[in-house]
This record gives structure tokens, sequence and C-alpha cells, in this order.
């Protein structure tokens, strides 16, 4: 993992204080909150920053109580696989693994594409920033035109393809029009 990627929830860890074997840790996961737990340290925030600066955040609070210039470093062994749902009107709702690079197309494209009674314009992108859930309304199609950007997903965002009940009613009719001009007895 490069060391400008932010450390997210679920990552496994691996901690090195040099000289200090006993504040070392082969095995730490982000919790919930963002936060690992460690000896004299405490509950230290690591989620949202690099491991860099989350190496330098333990140095501070270490050389503040406990240690004379600790020298500490962090590496994400393990990334915690990153899902985005997509649900609604989609082929194949479910979640699915985002990589760096996936687009709200590329995760509607996972989801086996929109279907036939989609409602493309009213496509809802939903993501918690800073612990407050947002929500933006993209238009498929002007995406797919190149008429707006195509949105970069990430982990924990949920795509929600609307449902149109004109083009629902249209697609009956049409599956009935062969019923309508057929003779039976009665």
């Amino acid at each position: 993992m490069p060391a400008s990627v932010a450390i997210g929830v679920g990552d496994e860890l691996t901690l090195t204080v040099l000289g200090e074997p006993d504040l070392s840790a082969p095995r730490l996961i982000v919790d919930e909150a963002g936060r690992i737990q460690l000896p004299l340290a405490g509950s230290v925030l690591v989620a949202g920053l690099s491991p860099a600066d989350a190496s330098r955040a333990i140095e501070k609070v270490l050389g503040e109580k406990y240690l004379r210039n600790p020298q500490v470093a962090i590496n994400v062994a393990t990334p915690a696989q990153k899902l985005v749902s997509v649900e609604g009107q989609v082929n194949r709702a479910g979640a699915y693994p985002v990589q760096s690079n996936t687009t709200l197309l590329g995760a509607i494209s996972m989801a086996s594409s929109p279907t036939r009674i989609a409602k493309l314009d009213e496509t809802i992108l939903f993501r918690t920033v800073n612990g407050q859930r947002m929500a933006a309304r993209f238009d498929i199609d002007r995406i797919r035109k190149g008429l707006d950007p195509d949105p970069q997903i990430i982990g924990g965002d949920v795509v929600v393809v609307g449902f149109s009940q004109t083009k629902s009613a249209y697609r009956d009719l049409i599956s009935m029009a062969g019923l309508l001009n057929v003779l039976r007895n009665f």
C-alpha cells in the first residue's frame, strides 16, 4: 500500500517502536471508530491518516509521556476489503469490491448494468463523510455521454438506481400486446 493512501477502518497494521519490542505490535486492526489500542499510548485515531502521519501521531503521544525521541513505523499489512453496495434497478444487486479507480459507471457495471426499467436520471449515491450521511443524484445517461463527470466510488458507498414507472408500464403494455391481437375461443 503506498504511503500516501489513508489508513481505513478494518485495515491490519504492523507497528514497530525502534528499541522497544514490548511496545511494538505485529498485528493491529483499526476498529470501527478508526482507532487502534496501544500499550502506554492508549487509543489512537489513525483512520484517514497516511502511515507516516499515524507514525508521527504515535511518536508524539509516546514522546510526551514515556519515551525520549521515539521512532515509530506503521505499515498497512493487509488493507480491509472496501465494498460498494449497488441496489435498485440493476440486474445483480449486491456488494462489490472497490479499487482506487472505481467510478459510478464501473460500480453499476459490476452489478450487470441497469435494468430496462431503470430511471437513469435518478441514480443516488450515498456516502458517509465525517460521520454525516450525504447523498448526491446523478444522471447515468449524461455521464455516459461525457456531459457530466463520472464520480469516484469509495468503500462504504451505496448506489441506488431508480425505478421508472413509465418504462415499467410501457414494458408491461408491450408484453401484453401479443395477447391483444390474438383471437381466442370463450
